[in-house]
């Protein structure tokens, strides 16, 4: 019966509070607050999507070290954070863009600490991105359909062919918006390993980026192809190893 209460006003303002505490410098505090924010998160739906756009402000430069490592923990250890950003391809809203983004432009801290969580997190995330398809299959067969219309001809409740179309309808937007969204991606990805100045082992992270989300659905990208095959004359060997892939 506690599941998926809905949100006041002053339930919001206290889950932000929380993960106020959640990004705090003193790690006791950090640990005690993540669990009651994960807590929290079971009670009231849609806490993380509150929660998103301060972590992510979290990882931006200027932030500090102590505030990026509770906002790295909360995404990484959170049952709707990077994984589940990954596995569930939330490109219409945005997530696993600004994500991509967030951690690539991680480079800018120097503490060590920081940025051997910033590496789990990449890892982490390139093991659920699934890859990005906008391909609807609508192929009928006469038999089944006669089976199908035999069906609904006995079903007390009949299909509402206005509800099923509103359905298609809405299918076809969402595929449209993670294109969308996938090429701001491929966009942020490439500008961002194009810097000069960028530590090589995010240029690695952003080509393994841009393998995982490479599509079939689609004819080989002009942009991917122009930054992989750069990449096969570049100086270090496992960038080349990954533009060969």
């Amino acid at each position: 019966m506690n599941y998926y209460r809905v949100r006041s006003g002053l339930d919001d303002r206290l889950i932000l509070n929380m993960l106020d505490f959640c990004l705090s410098p003193f790690t006791r505090i950090r640990r005690s607050a993540q669990a009651y924010l994960e807590a929290a998160a079971r009670i009231y739906r849609g806490t993380w999507i509150l929660c998103f756009p301060t972590l992510f402000d979290a990882l931006k430069q200027g932030t500090d070290p102590d505030r990026m490592k509770g906002a790295l923990y909360v995404l990484r250890y959170n049952p709707i954070g990077i994984t589940r950003i990954g596995r569930t391809l939330n490109w219409y809203q945005g997530q696993l863009v600004t994500l991509v983004e967030s951690l690539l432009n991680a480079h800018h801290e120097n503490k060590a600490s920081v940025q051997a969580l910033v590496t789990k997190a990449i890892e982490e995330l390139l093991g659920s991105i699934r890859e990005p398809t906008s391909a609807i299959v609508e192929y009928r067969v006469e038999n089944v359909d006669k089976a199908i219309d035999s069906m609904v001809e006995i079903l007390r409740y009949k299909p509402n062919p206005e509800l099923i179309q509103r359905f298609n309808n809405s299918i076809r937007k969402v595929k449209a918006a993670q294109d969308e969204q996938w090429d701001i991606l491929v966009d942020k990805v490439i500008s961002i390993a194009s810097d000069p100045q960028l530590n090589w082992r995010y240029v690695l992270s952003a080509s393994r980026i841009l393998l995982q989300v490479q599509r079939r659905d689609r004819p080989t990208d002009v942009r991917m192809a122009k930054f992989h095959s750069e990449a096969m004359l570049n100086a270090h060997p496992r960038l080349r190893d990954y533009a060969i892939a």
